[in-house]
């Protein structure tokens, strides 16, 4: 009687053989199949992993572990307005003659740094081409709301001028900010603070417009007082402006906390 001729089917990855091409389809599907990589968005503060973007946007606002966050302050600021900010020599030596009054001193980095107070800050550093982009962003509407919060993260949380480091917001679900006035930190409501700083900014980019006013288009011109407008009323634009700032703060506080209690 002739012998039945088998089959013998191996795996191409592992070698491994099988009697049969459905064994081996099985074996193959179950330990060769290429899984697609999920894209992994890693929370800043703890470093945990999220598959989806929103969850870990909403995580690593209340996360409450060691912060490990990069301070990347000015990188914003550089890439999204092309400012270079410039360390002046003489800011510390300004503000200690003249806010001796004013100002608390904190020592940072082997130097004694003159705080001023949160309605005093140094604004000589702000370049004109700053202040350009800051126009030019009212042109775009994806940028129509980063003036207000670019210019607040510019003077407060700028990390080359830690003088104007004088606002702490601590949590994104407390009701309750903080500001550096009359030689002391003193608890402020939020939302108060909150709008306080974008009538502050406000006012600020107001001096640049009638400053740049004679250079800028017809078009700049007439966003710049449309924008003026929404921006001191309660509008969504107001809200979105106010919740930017918001974020700035908070993130800044967290990666600076324990200079800012110092």
């Amino acid at each position: 009687m002739e012998e039945k001729q088998t089959t013998n089917f191996y795996c191409n990855e592992c070698k491994k053989q099988y009697k049969s091409y459905k064994s081996l389809w099985n074996h193959n599907k179950t330990f060769h199949i290429k899984k697609p990589k999920i894209k992994e968005y890693i929370c800043k503060v703890c470093n945990k992993s999220f598959d989806n973007k929103q969850n870990k946007y909403y995580h690593q606002k209340s996360c409450k572990n060691t912060p490990i966050i990069k301070d990347t302050t000015n990188e914003t600021i550089n890439k999204t307005l092309g400012e270079t900010v410039e360390i002046t020599n003489n800011t510390i030596i300004n503000n200690t003659t003249t806010n001796n009054t004013n100002c608390n001193n904190t020592n940072c980095n082997n130097k004694t740094i003159i705080i001023n107070n949160y309605k005093n800050d140094n604004l000589e550093y702000i370049s004109d081409r700053f202040k350009d982009n800051l126009f030019k962003n009212l042109l775009d509407n994806e940028k129509y709301n980063v003036p207000l919060p670019k210019l607040i993260e510019n003077i407060k949380f700028n990390s080359n001028h830690k003088e104007n480091h004088n606002i702490k917001i601590k949590s994104d679900r407390s009701k309750i900010g903080f500001c550096y006035d009359q030689n002391k930190w003193k608890a402020i409501n939020k939302n108060e603070l909150l709008d306080e700083l974008c009538d502050y900014s406000l006012k600020i980019f107001g001096k640049y417009f009638n400053e740049k006013k004679d250079t800028l288009s017809e078009d700049t011109v007439s966003q710049y007082h449309q924008f003026k407008q929404l921006a001191k009323l309660e509008s969504e634009l107001r809200i979105q402006i106010k919740k930017k700032i918001e974020t700035i703060a908070y993130i800044f506080t967290l990666n600076n906390e324990n200079e800012l209690d110092d």
